[in-house]
């Protein structure tokens, strides 16, 4: 088995802290091609960008359903000059340029859990409504639907997944309260399918909320996915025994476990950029921090 060390993360950014109000609570992070830092800030209902050394730059949004406005900001992607953010409980996906102007909205009839962009006419997304992918254009139409191969769950966390795509486009699905990792190659071929609990048991439950009408699994298992630029997966860990939402499994292209990690600080996801710039948050979202990401893996 081999492993990145401690020593293989060297601290780059930190933006924000408990003491300042750069940050409510981020969720996701993406970077553009100059190396700038945008994050979508739940809590501030806000897209913020900073410079590639963690300065902030400007911001944009407020509570509300217009354009430029959010409720639950949450994934941010980068492509091609453009940002494209989902929301949490609202359908669609706003569009903005480098600057934070609004340019469209993508509609969309159901929620997205999570989406990757190959271009803006051809947008991979997931809902926890489906057991299934799709691919959108910028006006929303359904280009081409793809089923998974585990079965449907009457329950939608149980359909909750994570996306992340290589430089192959070959696209990995993680489903985080299931622990099972998926995946399938450019032209939607379904190549293989790995649990990545070292036990795997029965999921269990606790009653909903008031006003819910399924039961909430007691554990996510894993809180994120993304590839380096090697095509190594890396999947964050969610709720465990030991090192909860810091361990990293290290898998290769096909599904082989080669290796793992522990972050510093717990984190409630993860992102690796072109350069192999390590994204992760702590203190629930307060805090950004970015870490370069040695290449090799060591015994």
């Amino acid at each position: 088995m081999f492993g990145f060390m401690k020593e293989h993360l060297r601290l780059m950014v930190t933006i924000g802290s408990e003491e300042d109000s750069l940050l409510y609570r981020w969720v996701t992070s993406a970077n553009d091609d100059e190396g700038k830092i945008y994050v979508t800030d739940m809590l501030d209902c806000s897209v913020k960008k900073f410079d590639d050394i963690g300065n902030f730059i400007k911001k944009v949004g407020r509570r509300g359903q217009g354009p430029g406005e959010f409720t639950t900001p949450a994934t941010i992607r980068f492509h091609d000059g453009y940002l494209f953010v989902s929301e949490q409980q609202m359908p669609g996906i706003q569009v903005f340029d480098k600057d934070l102007n609004f340019k469209y909205r993508i509609p969309f009839s159901i929620p997205i859990s999570d989406f990757h962009v190959f271009n803006e006419n051809k947008i991979l997304l997931i809902s926890p409504m489906n057991n299934s992918y799709c691919y959108i254009d910028k006006k929303g139409n359904i280009l081409k639907t793809i089923s998974f191969q585990n079965k449907t769950s009457k329950n939608m966390f149980m359909m909750i997944k994570k996306i992340a795509v290589d430089n192959g486009s070959n696209k990995y699905f993680l489903s985080q309260f299931k622990g099972e990792l998926e995946k399938y190659d450019i032209n939607d071929k379904h190549i293989w399918t790995v649990n990545l609990q070292n036990n795997p048991r029965e999921i269990k439950f606790k009653k909903s909320f008031q006003g819910m009408n399924m039961d909430i699994p007691e554990r996510m298992l894993f809180k994120g996915i993304t590839v380096d630029k090697n095509g190594r997966i890396l999947a964050l860990v969610g709720q465990a025994a030991v090192n909860s939402s810091r361990s990293i499994v290290i898998l290769d292209p096909s599904g082989k476990q080669v290796g793992e990690m522990v972050l510093p600080e717990a984190s409630h996801t993860l992102y690796c950029d072109k350069s192999n710039r390590l994204y992760v948050g702590r203190n629930q979202g307060t805090s950004l921090k970015v870490y370069q990401l040695e290449s090799e893996l060591k015994q």
